[in-house]
């Protein structure tokens, strides 16, 4: 009697893990937390990709829209005094039944310790406020790749159900950057013919 409980939780628990060897990337974190109106995530995932191929990936604002399938915009507006790049990016997401295109412009600026940062220009997007931190760093044969945002939508959600269903959408989202990030770097890095 136990063997046939325990075979249909093997199979499923191999199920659960196939997408982690199919793509060869392990998320170590993935957290979406909420206070109030304001939501923080953290998300640190390894990569079998090449470190410089995944930086010039996440770094190349124009490289979003590979890695990010829900956006349909991202452009350069201006190159600020400072060197930071301020960009208008758009992107599409639904809750419940509702769907909308988001627009967050934001002025990026990469530290010399390989660290992107972003910070949101008020009154020109759909957030009150947003930063964002992307660290990506060789760690051995494998590539570190960790995702600090604050963000607070200055658009209305439904109540109770909407934050639920946003919170879920990122981790979906932030898991399939993982998967895109995994497939693309490598291609990426290969010399043009």
């Amino acid at each position: 009697m136990r063997t046939a409980l325990v075979r249909p939780l093997l199979i499923a628990a191999m199920f659960s893990v196939a997408p982690l060897a199919a793509y060869g990337y392990l998320i170590e974190t993935l957290d979406v937390h909420r206070d109030g109106g304001r939501y923080q995530v953290h998300f640190a995932v390894h990569l079998s990709a090449d470190v410089r191929a995944v930086r010039a990936l996440v770094y190349d604002y124009s490289q979003w829209p590979r890695i990010a399938e829900n956006l349909t915009e991202s452009r350069l507006l201006a190159v600020l005094p400072d060197g930071a790049m301020r960009v208008h990016v758009v992107f599409r997401t639904c809750v419940l039944f509702i769907c909308r295109n988001i627009l967050h412009v934001k002025d990026i600026r990469k530290h010399a310790d390989g660290e992107l940062v972003t910070e949101n220009v008020s009154g020109m997007s759909d957030f009150a406020m947003a930063r964002e931190r992307w660290t990506i760093v060789a760690t051995g044969t494998q590539t570190l790749v960790a995702y600090e945002a604050e963000f607070e939508p200055a658009f209305t959600l439904p109540p109770i159900i909407g934050p639920w269903v946003l919170k879920r959408k990122l981790r979906q989202r932030l898991t399939r950057t993982a998967e895109l990030l995994e497939t693309i770097a490598p291609a990426a890095a290969l010399p043009a013919p």
